[in-house]
């Protein structure tokens, strides 16, 4: 998956925001040579306090990992992220995966990693 995104366009990475270890938020987008929408907050607010904005953020992003934010191609586009990442740490909520998949699948398109159908690896890229 690392090597697909190393490939792809250019673009903004999503990742899922961890607070249990390892804290791995930011790999994908970073290995790859990509931004990351918000990269590794921990660091972010070590380095600048004042980044009042990034806590509202965080709490958006995990309302849409958890396939329950209210708008979430709205979300997206908003930040202009042109891909999505669904890691293997993420794999087991199919119910999660199956609300996102619906919700984004007009505007962005699967890529998938995993070789089990059941527990998908992998991450939506943006239409056109």
């Amino acid at each position: 998956m690392m090597r697909w995104l190393g490939d792809a366009q250019p673009g903004i990475v999503l990742e899922k925001v961890y607070d249990s270890r390892p804290i791995d938020t930011g790999i994908y987008g970073s290995f790859a040579v990509k931004p990351g929408l918000v990269g590794v907050p921990w660091i972010l607010q070590t380095l600048r306090s004042d980044l009042t904005e990034l806590p509202g953020l965080v709490a958006e992003i995990q309302s849409f990992f958890a396939g329950r934010h209210p708008e979430p191609a709205r979300f997206l586009t908003g930040y202009d992220v042109r891909y999505v990442v669904w890691s293997v740490r993420e794999s087991g909520d199919l119910e999660a995966w199956q609300a996102i998949d619906r919700a984004i699948g007009d505007r962005y398109r699967w890529v998938e990693f995993s070789p089990d159908a059941d527990r998908h690896v992998g991450l939506w890229a943006r239409r056109g």
